[in-house]
C-alpha cells in the first residue's frame, strides 16, 4: 500500500468520491536517470538536489510541493522530510533560485518520519502531515496542521489513529476526509463497489481554528420553510443509505431556488459524485470488465435502488454469500416487505453467532430509523436474546431511557458497563458519545471533558461519532418522535430503571 496524501488541485473536480488510500506523488520525481542538467530537473527533483547540499549529513528521505507554487516552478515551499540517525523531522523551506530558506520544523520519531507524506493548505500558509502507525493492526494514520509563522509552532488541529484515512481538498482551506465503511455488507475489499463514508475539515479564519463537520449541512428552520425541511430530509434518507432519494430531494431544494439554495446545491453535487464514483468503480476497456469482483446487487443497494437489488440476487438462484443475504434483509426492510424479512432472519439463525450479533446489531440500527416500532422493538429483543451485553443494545436501550426523561441512570448504565466491559473502539465511541450527550443535557462539563478526551484518544475506524461530539446540538423533537421502549411487556410493577439494572445484571 502507498500510504499518505492525494496532493491536487482543480478545487471541486477533486471531491471523485473514489474509495482508496491515500496516494501521493511525493518524491516520486527523483532524479531523472542520466539527468545532468539542472534546467532538465522537475521542480521536486530540484528541489531534492538543493536539499541534499543544504543537510549534507542527514538523508532527504521524501520531498513535497506546495500545491500553491506556480506551475512548472522550481521557486516556492517545499517540505521534506530529513532523517538523521535516531529522529526524524518534517522540514519546511522557501527556495528562489538556488538559496534556500528553512522557515519551519517538527521532530518525529524516526519510524513514524520514514511514514510521513506532507501537503499545504490555506494558501500554502499550513502544512498537513500524515503518517501511518508503524505497529498497529490495520491501516491506521494520524493527522497534524501546523501553521507555517513561527520556526516550531504547535499544531492547531491533531487527528490520531484514524483507519483507512484519505484526503482530498475541495478548496484552500476546505479538506474532505475519508474512511472505508465499517459495516458487515462492506467487510470485503475485494469486492466492488466499495463504500466510504466523508467528513468536511474545514479552516474558519476568524476563529483560527480547523473544524471537522459532517459532509452534508442541514438547513435553519426547517419547521418553517419548505426547503430547509426537504434539504434536512434528504440528509435522513442519505444516512439511512438512500443515497438516489437523497438526490431527488436535494434536485427538488436546488429547483426552488429558496433560502440556502447554494448549501443545498453543494449537498446535491457531493450525492451525485458520490453515485458516480460508486458506478466508476465498474471499468471496463474495450466493453471487457476490468473489475471482476463487481458486484451490480452491491451497487443497488449502496445507491438505494433497493428493489433492483433484490431483484439482481433473487435472479442469480439460492447459492448466496452472508453480506447479500443482509441485502436483501435491509431491502426487504426499506420496502416493508417485513414477510420476506422474516424469511431471510430465519435462514441467518442457523449460521454463525457471531455474524447473526452483528446483523441483529445492523437491522436495530436500520429500523430505528424507519418508523416502524413494532419491528424495531421486535429485533432489539432479538438482539438481547443472542447477546444481552452486546454494546448497541446498551447504545439503544440507554437512549430510548434518556428519551423516557431517565437521562441520570441513563448516564450510570453506560459509566458501569464501559467499566466492566472490554468493548470494541467503534461502539465504545458510540457510548462514549451517548453520554457526552446526557452530560451536555445536564450541564455536567467535567463528565463532557472526559468523554470528549476519551473518543479522541480511541482508534477511530469510524469517524462519525467524534464528529457527531464535536457537533452536538440538541434538537427540538416531536413527542411521537420520543419513543419508549415498552418495558411493561417483560415486567409489571416495576420501575423502568430497575428492568435495566436487571440486564446489566447488577
Amino acid at each position: 500500500m502507498i500510504d499518505g496524501m492525494r496532493v491536487k488541485g482543480d478545487g471541486m473536480r477533486l471531491l471523485i468520491f473514489a474509495f482508496v488510500l491515500l496516494i501521493v506523488v511525493s518524491s516520486s520525481a527523483a532524479l531523472c536517470a542520466g539527468a545532468d542538467k539542472e534546467e532538465t530537473l522537475t521542480p521536486t527533483a530540484n528541489a531534492r538536489s538543493l536539499l541534499r547540499v543544504y543537510y549534507p549529513d542527514m538523508d532527504i528521505h521524501a520531498v513535497f510541493m506546495s500545491r500553491f507554487n506556480k506551475p512548472a516552478s522550481n521557486n516556492g515551499r517545499f517540505a521534506a522530510v530529513v532523517l538523521g540517525d535516531s529522529l526524524g523531522y518534517l522540514k519546511v523551506v522557501e527556495i528562489k533560485g538556488r538559496d534556500i530558506k528553512e522557515i519551519f520544523e517538527a521532530r518525529y520519531n524516526l519510524e513514524n518520519a520514514k511514514r510521513i507524506t506532507a501537503g499545504f493548505t490555506f494558501g500554502g500558509e499550513h502544512l498537513i502531515s500524515v503518517w501511518l502507525a508503524p505497529t498497529r493492526d490495520g491501516i491506521f494514520s494520524s493527522l497534524e496542521i501546523y501553521p507555517l509563522d513561527q520556526r516550531h509552532s504547535k499544531p492547531i488541529f491533531m487527528l490520531s489513529d484514524v483507519e483507512n484515512l484519505s484526503i482530498d481538498y475541495i478548496d484552500d482551506v476546505t479538506m474532505i476526509l475519508m474512511q472505508r465503511w465499517q459495516n458487515i455488507i462492506n467487510a470485503d475489499e475485494s469486492i466492488r463497489p466499495s463504500k466510504a463514508i466523508y467528513f468536511i475539515l474545514g479552516y474558519d479564519p476568524a476563529a483560527k481554528e480547523y473544524r471537522l463537520i459532517p459532509h452534508l449541512t442541514k438547513l435553519a428552520g426547517a419547521d418553517r420553510d419548505v426547503s430547509a425541511r426537504l434539504n434536512n430530509q434528504a440528509i435522513e434518507h442519505y444516512r439511512r443509505g438512500n443515497l438516489r432519494k437523497a438526490e431527488d430531494l436535494f434536485r427538488k431544494v436546488v429547483d426552488m431556488a429558496g433560502a440556502g439554495t447554494s448549501i443545498s446545491r453543494r449537498n446535491l453535487i457531493l450525492v451525485q459524485r458520490e453515485i458516480q464514483s460508486l458506478e466508476m468503480q465498474k471499468m471496463s476497456r474495450d466493453t471487457v470488465l476490468v473489475s471482476p469482483n463487481f458486484d451490480d446487487a452491491r451497487l443497488a443497494f449502496f445507491t438505494g435502488n433497493y428493489r433492483d437489488c433484490i431483484n439482481l440476487i433473487r435472479g442469480q438462484g439460492r447459492q448466496t454469500t452472508g453480506d447479500r443475504i443482509v441485502m436483501l434483509a435491509v431491502c426487504y426492510a426499506q420496502l416493508g416487505m417485513w414477510g420476506d424479512l422474516n424469511s431471510v432472519d430465519r435462514s441467518l439463525e442457523k449460521g454463525s453467532v457471531s455474524f447473526r450479533k452483528e446483523y441483529l446489531s445492523y437491522m436495530v440500527d436500520i429500523l430505528e430509523g424507519l418508523g416502524s416500532e413494532v419491528k424495531y422493538y421486535e429485533y432489539l429483543k432479538k438482539l438481547e436474546e443472542v447477546d444481552e451485553n452486546h454494546p448497541n443494545l446498551i447504545a439503544h436501550k440507554t437512549r430510548i431511557l434518556a428519551a423516557r426523561g431517565h437521562q441520570d441512570q441513563a448516564g450510570r448504565i453506560i459509566d458501569n458497563y464501559l467499566s466492566r466491559f472490554q468493548v470494541p473502539p467503534i461502539y465504545h465511541a458510540k457510548l462514549a458519545v451517548i453520554r457526552y450527550e446526557l452530560a451536555y443535557l445536564r450541564g455536567d462539563s467535567m463528565k463532557m471533558a472526559e468523554m470528549e478526551t476519551e473518543v479522541i484518544a480511541l482508534p477511530k475506524p469510524d469517524l462519525s461519532y467524534l464528529v457527531e461530539m464535536l457537533n452536538y446540538a440538541p434538537e427540538s423533537v416531536s413527542v411521537s418522535e420520543n419513543r419508549g421502549y415498552p418495558l411493561e411487556e417483560f415486567e409489571e410493577e416495576r420501575d423502568d430503571t430497575d428492568w435495566f439494572i436487571d440486564y446489566l445484571g447488577e
